[in-house]
């Protein structure tokens, strides 16, 4: 005799209140519309020379990709990326999605870019050193938009399911 009801909605949805859950979520689709416009850029508009998934290549391979499977591990390695970053923004940020919501993620995702920017300066790395104009500029639209795409979706998450006082 099962005393469990069957499994409904509310218990496959389990879980989503987690706030760091939420970040993730929130972090990856906030990057894969980041990396559509930026594919975006790079493929149709042809304005900037390099790919956020070029970067991701030179820091796990030294190059960028050679093959199809070489990009779309470098693009998932990225994803994740966006991902843990969204965590990031939920620990650094905890009331962020209640006032000013979208300053604070453009804000968030705006620095990051600048911070990561003036590291590969800093460690001499090629990707960033030899930087276009046009690129530089495609990456801060997009790194605006992962920033407010990053805090509206956290946004929706944080009202669909509240999340639980951490303990």
């Amino acid at each position: 005799m099962n005393d469990r009801p069957a499994a409904g909605r509310d218990e496959v949805m389990d879980g989503m209140d987690d706030r760091q859950l939420q970040g993730f979520l929130a972090g990856v689709a906030a990057g894969v519309v980041k990396d559509l416009l930026d594919c975006f850029s790079y493929g149709v508009l042809h304005f900037t020379s390099y790919r956020y998934l070029d970067f991701a290549a030179q820091i796990l391979y030294g190059r960028k990709p050679s093959f199809w499977w070489d990009a779309l591990f470098a693009q998932g390695i990225e994803l994740f990326f966006c991902g843990l970053l969204g965590v990031l923004f939920v620990r650094a940020m905890p009331g962020a999605t209640k006032r000013n919501a979208l300053f604070k993620g453009w804000f968030f995702g705006v620095t990051v870019w600048l911070f990561l920017c003036s590291l590969g300066v800093i460690y001499d790395i090629p990707f960033f050193t030899k930087t276009k104009w046009q690129t530089s500029n495609s990456d801060f639209i997009t790194s605006s938009a992962y920033g407010i795409i990053l805090a509206l979706t956290l946004s929706y998450l944080e009202r669909r399911f509240p999340p639980r006082p951490e303990r």
